[in-house]
């Protein structure tokens, strides 16, 4: 329970004691510790209401580890924001309400695989996801594979879009390394959005990646928004691709987002002993133990 942050008022010309101490942040809800993934509760701003509540107060949420039971409600979650939000999809026309659920559990992946991290408050309700992935020598050939299989023209257009994206990124040749992490998707609950959920998501994402051994890290990011996230975390900048630059034979543009989203931003790190990351500066401990 958080801790009650009413103060008693003092009395008329009294001066505040020197021995008085910050009020402490709220403790975590009684969980087994296997339940969590990192060692701290985090408090988000003072005065931003709660989820599902009209009180200003304050409120937490922790990071865990994903499972394959988290399946559907992340699922209904992506299909509430992700879906519906993400310029890249938005902009090939693709109907949020019409993609086939094959095609759906695709994008969301193996939550089992123990590459997703969800942000959940203290009555487990889901508040934001990062789904992680790999990108390796391969992955551009797995995704024109699945845009030949999907039967969606424009399913199947976003996909060759982001086979092209991790053509142009050259991420072997500009990170030195075969394989790379990728910060593949990221999501809010938009009534739990400004409580910096998304960085923690993406930070403790990049922290657990350092956890499996991966050299590098990256992350395509096709909406201004989390361009600006990767931008605060001073991640490397490898590559800026216009959305009008992808085109078919006869010249037309085949993704138009809306704005503010122009470009896709390609970002990177290195996970690398000596090298100064945002991963290796973080001082998360992070456990991979299953909830």
């Amino acid at each position: 329970m958080a801790a009650d942050r009413r103060r008693t008022k003092a009395p008329a010309g009294a001066r505040p004691s020197k021995s008085a101490r910050p009020l402490p942040t709220p403790d975590p809800p009684p969980v087994a510790e296997a339940q969590w993934l990192l060692c701290r509760w985090c408090p988000a701003r003072v005065g931003k209401p709660a989820l599902g509540s009209r009180r200003r107060r304050q409120f937490g949420y922790k990071i865990v580890l994903a499972t394959g039971n988290d399946t559907d409600r992340v699922l209904e979650l992506m299909q509430r924001t992700f879906f519906k939000d993400e310029p890249a999809v938005v902009g090939c026309g693709l109907n949020p309400s019409n993609l086939s659920e094959d095609l759906q559990r695709y994008m969301v992946g193996d939550l089992s695989a123990g590459k997703a991290l969800l942000a959940v408050d203290g009555a487990d309700r889901l508040l934001g996801v990062c789904l992680g992935g790999e990108v390796t020598k391969d992955s551009q050939q797995k995704l024109l594979q699945k845009a030949n299989d999907c039967g969606d023209e424009r399913a199947a257009t976003l996909l060759r879009f982001w086979a092209h994206l991790v053509q142009v990124s050259r991420l072997p040749e500009v990170l030195g390394a075969s394989r790379s992490w990728e910060v593949e998707k990221l999501a809010t609950d938009p009534a739990a959005r400004g409580r910096g959920i998304a960085k923690e998501l993406t930070v403790q994402s990049l922290a657990l990646a350092l956890q499996k051994g991966f050299p590098t890290v990256c992350v395509f990011c096709t909406s201004e928004f989390s361009g600006r996230l990767c931008r605060s975390l001073k991640m490397r900048h490898l590559v800026d691709f216009p959305y009008s630059e992808y085109r078919d034979q006869h010249g037309r543009q085949l993704i138009s987002p809306p704005p503010p989203h122009e470009h896709v931003n390609i970002y990177g790190d290195d996970l690398r002993a000596g090298h100064t990351s945002t991963a290796n500066k973080s001082k998360a401990k992070v456990s991979t133990a299953n909830r």
